[in-house]
């Protein structure tokens, strides 16, 4: 997807057929300024495959200022991706899905993190429900 001068977010909407467990196999690899996300076939279930809804997958940079402080401090000024996927008009929980869902984002490592690469973590927080 090409980069829009200052997106706050992008969405990709497809019909949910495409990553039900007919696509199972396959993957949809989604490029964005922001990150690429690899959508794996077979993440929709078949109930809400069969509704033909559409898909619709929001990556954006986290605002900050959203964010519990905690968070922040984690984060320590680096990148804070939301992803968030609704089918229908309806966001879904991603936590209870067995899909494996790969995220990759554009992060340049300062000398410091590369001299220390064993100390290096991700974190992945799931928004209460």
């Amino acid at each position: 997807m090409n980069q829009a001068a200052g997106a706050a977010a992008y969405e990709v909407s497809l019909l949910s057929a495409a990553l039900s467990a007919a696509a199972n196999g396959q993957s949809l690899e989604i490029q964005t300024a922001v990150g690429t996300v690899v959508l794996p076939g077979g993440m929709v279930t078949a109930e809400r495959a069969a509704q033909n809804a559409a898909v619709v997958l929001r990556i954006s940079a986290a605002d900050a200022g959203s964010l519990p402080a905690e968070m922040t401090a984690a984060s320590g000024g680096r990148p804070v991706v939301k992803l968030s996927l609704s089918i229908g008009g309806k966001e879904i929980s991603w936590q209870k899905s067995p899909a494996q869902v790969q995220v990759n984002i554009p992060y340049q490592l300062t000398v410091a993190e590369l001299l220390n690469s064993d100390n290096l973590t991700v974190q992945y927080k799931i928004r209460p429900e």
